[in-house]
């Protein structure tokens, strides 16, 4: 639609036209708020059909109801193979967790390059604001995955392609779950992005608390400070010295490595449990 405002307007100079008055202007405003009144009002009737056939899908899915003898077949097979990715250790082999501290250490050492950097996020224990440094949060970014073909994001990509292609084959094999399982798809990718901040987010709060007290009182951080300006045999280097104490914390008691892969299938069971809640199932 397009309303020109100068229509009745004369072109030498901004003056209404003789031949129109007010009223005539009114009129022409009045048509035009009409017209895209009516587009809005459409577009609402619209989205309250299809809101209406997603919960009739819902409806019918959930109870059993007007479902062909094949559909259910179909959805009891769904069900079935949904259920059997509940388990992340299935899919995912713990030995590509022990990858994620050295990964974290070569992004350190690969990001924060100059000792000086490194020292003053040792004096702030693991920030320094000027830089906008904040390496909890940068172990996070790496936990969840830089790309789509790192760490988490990598590990279970396969896994999501899975129980994705499970929903899809629904919507091709049965007529009635056609509204519903499209949209079905589009909740399941916002619960993986969930996923996948969830974990990350748990895995930035453990790093805190394991290197934690985050000040002087802490034995780690108090080293980690005295390597500047330290004489050391020949040989032996200040950034090693770094990354084998930083290494070593985060290996310590329970690995953080070990705590990804607890909390990545922690959270991709309670994933899959939502996505059994929309069949009714648990």
């Amino acid at each position: 639609m397009f309303y020109d405002a100068l229509r009745y307007y004369r072109d030498d100079i901004v003056k209404l036209n003789e031949i129109y008055d007010e009223e005539d202007i009114q009129a022409d405003k009045n048509e035009f708020i009409e017209a895209i009144a009516g587009v809005v009002e459409r577009r609402q009737n619209i989205l309250l059909e299809e809101i209406k056939d997603i919960k009739e899908s819902f409806r019918k899915i959930k109870n059993g109801d007007a479902l062909t003898v094949s559909e259910i077949k179909a959805i009891e097979n769904a069900i079935h193979k949904i259920k059997d990715l509940k388990y992340l250790n299935r899919r995912v082999p713990s030995l590509v967790y022990k990858d994620f501290i050295d990964k974290y250490i070569e992004y350190y050492r690969t990001v924060y390059r100059a000792w000086n950097t490194k020292h003053a996020i040792h004096r702030n224990f693991g920030y320094y604001e000027p830089r906008n440094i904040d390496i909890y949060y940068d172990m996070r970014v790496i936990a969840e995955g830089i790309n789509e073909d790192e760490m988490l994001k990598k590990f279970t990509k396969q896994a999501k392609q899975e129980l994705e292609n499970i929903l899809n084959e629904l919507t091709s094999a049965n007529e009635s779950l056609k509204t519903l399982i499209p949209e079905l798809v589009i909740q399941f990718n916002s619960f993986y992005d969930n996923f996948i901040s969830e974990v990350g987010v748990e895995i930035q709060y453990e790093a805190i608390k394991k290197l934690s007290p985050q000040s002087e009182d802490s034995e780690f951080w108090t080293a980690l400070i005295n390597e500047k300006g330290r004489e050391r045999p020949q040989g032996e280097k200040y950034v090693d010295n770094v990354y084998q104490t930083l290494k070593h914390e985060l290996e310590t008691e329970q690995s953080l490595n070990i705590f990804l892969e607890i909390k990545a299938g922690q959270y991709w069971a309670e994933l899959v449990t939502k996505i059994l809640s929309f069949f009714g199932e648990k």
